[in-house]
């Protein structure tokens, strides 16, 4: 089995449309931001009525710099990381392919992403290309074998990603299909019970989208 020789000094990359699903939420997490700021000063003049009731203001100060540091963090991303494109016609494993592996009658396909990813597709496995099986992956051609799960396994198939994986049909120019399933869905409720007790603060965030009641 070749040996597994990734450069030291890998730049970070993303792939295309990675970066499109990244800059989208980064976009709602400015609003968000800003929105969280109003939050904040309301809660300010909120908690000046009473001398003894800063819930609302610790809550909301609270998720301001939770969503504030999650922003900073991926507009970091989007400076330090190099967009590239998916491959076309791939010969070999490289990041944007999907792989068909085999260990006899049990089989897998798995997709090298680059170095930030943030989906979870049903049907396979996508991997950060720094990860040590990613890092195995890459460069291999069909028919190389790789260690994975305590077994070795044979690379059967190399695929553009956003192909029809079913009848291994590649089709370079096909429109890569965002998927959104990877998009996490919380439901989060902070309450700031005013110092009246008649009324709250209630936030919905769903998709990173905020509503207020």
């Amino acid at each position: 089995m070749p040996e597994s020789n990734p450069p030291d000094n890998l730049e970070c990359v993303i792939l295309a449309e990675d970066r499109i699903l990244l800059e989208a939420r980064v976009a709602r997490l400015r609003e968000n931001n800003s929105l969280l700021a109003q939050i904040v000063q309301e809660a300010i003049e909120q908690s000046s009525e009473t001398t003894h009731d800063n819930a609302p203001y610790d809550a909301a100060r609270h998720e301001k710099n939770l969503v504030g540091k999650q922003l900073n963090d991926l507009e970091n991303v989007l400076r330090s990381h190099e967009t590239i494109p998916y491959p076309t016609n791939p010969t070999e494993i490289v990041p944007g392919t999907k792989i068909r592996i085999e260990n006899g009658e049990e089989k897998q396909l798995l997709e090298v992403a680059g170095d930030y990813h943030e989906r979870h597709d049903q049907d396979h496995v996508v991997l950060s290309r720094r990860t040590p099986l990613a890092l195995q992956l890459l460069g291999r051609r069909i028919g190389d074998l790789i260690e994975y799960n305590g077994a070795t396994w044979s690379v059967r198939d190399i695929l553009v990603s956003g192909i029809n994986t079913e009848n291994n049909e590649s089709q370079p120019n096909a429109e890569v299909e965002v998927n959104k399933e990877w998009m996490s869905r919380r439901l989060l409720f902070v309450c700031g019970p005013h110092a009246s007790g008649k009324s709250a603060l209630v936030r919905l965030a769903l998709d990173d989208d905020y509503t207020i009641f």
